[in-house]
């Protein structure tokens, strides 16, 4: 009898599988939060923030009961933090509603905060073993080629088709293996580049079958990233540095920066109105960092004052003080850079 493409897959993933902390001991809370870190994060960067989180927040209560800010910190680096705030907003909704406990229910889960239908899926499919989807990009990518898809692979018809499909394609027995063997099968064979000489469905793929996998899925195309250009004031007063947490609601709202600016020709114009005994002293390296469709190149350097004047959305904090607070990242470079340096109480001039 012969063997089903879904029973090669659930062989070809037992034995290639990669090890990761969140595949062991499994529970729902684990799969939860490895799922929401793995989201625009490659897992080999999730790894170690996984494991520092699960020793510190090992369960919702423990979670629900820390800060914004604490957790907002955990995250740092891992960027999209709207993702911890969901987790954190969450985690007070199971405490609530279902006893710390997260539920097995697909209607259950999709009124929690920041669970959409693909990390709903993966909890049911992975946590409590049901025959339930979870597509994400991956997912699309392979059942795409797969199946020959010649549609805009955006479309909520074409997405709607594929979570079908992908139903369709889970055994009763043991869905979770296949579930997760084509999320596997995504990220390490049919990635951009298709490796299907090494693909355990290329015997029944369309795509293969036809020479058009590496044209699938079809996409719109790419929106161009905006490219913002800023000067950056490291502004220090002996031992202290002037620091500005970005609002809540912004984009990156909630994470701290040093005073920074569009960069133009009157840039110092801005510092030496704002802080008129401020002194320059030198540049430091420029940086460079992304999010969400912007690349923003930082061009900071070092001003010096006796006085630490007091400024809206803005505070004064000691360097040894610094690393315990979020930064964003390129801001975070600038940190690691300035702390290299030697710190005394405040210049006199």
């Amino acid at each position: 009898m012969p063997i089903s493409d879904s029973e090669k897959l659930r062989q070809w993933f037992l034995k290639e599988k990669r090890e990761f902390p969140w595949r062991k001991n499994l529970s729902p809370y684990r799969v939860w939060i490895s799922e929401i870190m793995l989201q625009q994060t490659r897992a080999s960067v999730v790894v170690d923030y996984f494991e520092r989180w699960m020793e510190r927040y090992p369960d919702i209560e423990s979670l629900a009961k820390a800060s914004e800010e604490e957790l907002i910190k955990m995250w740092e680096g891992l960027g999209y933090y709207n993702r911890v705030r969901n987790i954190r907003k969450a985690a007070i909704y199971f405490l609530t509603h279902h006893q710390g406990q997260i539920p097995d229910s697909k209607d259950a889960l999709l009124k929690a905060p920041g669970l959409g239908s693909y990390t709903v899926g993966a909890i049911l499919s992975f946590a409590f073993q049901q025959k339930e989807p979870a597509v994400d990009a991956n997912v699309l990518r392979v059942m795409a080629r797969y199946h020959g898809i010649k549609e805009e692979i955006s479309s909520m018809k074409v997405q709607k088709k594929i979570y079908n499909l992908t139903s369709t394609f889970l055994p009763l027995v043991h869905p979770e293996q296949i579930m997760e063997g084509l999320i596997e099968l995504g990220a390490n064979i049919c990635g951009r580049s298709p490796q299907c000489f090494r693909c355990p469905l290329k015997g029944g793929c369309v795509g293969f079958t036809l020479g058009i996998a590496d044209a699938l899925p079809l996409k719109k195309k790419r929106k161009e990233a905006v490219h913002l250009f800023k000067d950056v004031f490291v502004i220090r007063c002996g031992v202290y540095f002037l620091i500005h947490r970005k609002p809540l609601g912004e984009v990156l709202g909630g994470l701290c920066e040093f005073l920074s600016i569009e960069r133009s020709d009157t840039s110092q114009d801005f510092i030496k109105k704002l802080i008129p005994h401020a002194i320059y002293n030198k540049d430091l390296d420029r940086q460079q960092y992304g999010y969400t469709h912007h690349v923003v190149e930082l061009f900071p350097s070092l001003w010096e004052t006796i006085s630490m004047l007091e400024m809206p959305e803005c505070k004064w904090v000691h360097f040894k003080e610094l690393l315990e607070l979020p930064f964003t990242s390129g801001h975070k470079r600038i940190l690691t850079t300035i702390l290299k340096e030697n710190f005394y109480e405040c210049p006199t001039y």
